[in-house]
């Protein structure tokens, strides 16, 4: 099994998806899994991999303004697009893919993910957004 983590470079992933994505890969790593985070909109100036603890990661950075278009959907979009263009050339091993995203606003990878690769897709849903709104930064 090739399992892909995705990870994005935001508050979430200092806390609660960050300390959740340490335990898996921890829980994960003696396994026969091949394990890999992608962490996403990363604050490194270019493309880069490294291992951590005997884990692939994979730094991918935060979107560079286009000047074809604000729209933000749009940058998104153009974004995902290119990061799955990046793991098709560099997945070798496309038995037993499952990409896992940890990020709500993840449907466009997810589609993405869906028409490069044969695979599984996992979304896990660690907050809702509305949930910020209520509990956070309270007096």
């Amino acid at each position: 099994m090739n399992l892909y983590i995705f990870n994005q470079t935001r508050r979430g992933s200092e806390y609660g998806v960050g300390a959740y994505i340490r335990e898996l890969t921890a829980a994960l790593k003696d396994s026969c899994i091949n394990i890999c985070v992608v962490d996403l909109i990363a604050d490194k100036p270019q493309i880069q991999t490294e291992e951590i603890d005997e884990i692939r990661h994979w730094h991918i950075p935060k979107v560079i303004p286009d000047q074809r278009t604000t729209n933000d959907d749009e940058q998104w979009a153009l974004y995902f697009r290119n990061v799955v263009y990046l793991l098709r050339l560099h997945i070798k091993d496309k038995k037993d893919l499952i990409f896992q995203l940890n990020f709500i606003e993840s449907a466009k990878l997810a589609e993405e993910l869906k028409n490069a690769f044969d695979c599984k897709v996992v979304s896990v849903a660690h907050f809702s957004g509305w949930g910020f709104t209520i509990y956070d930064n309270l007096p």
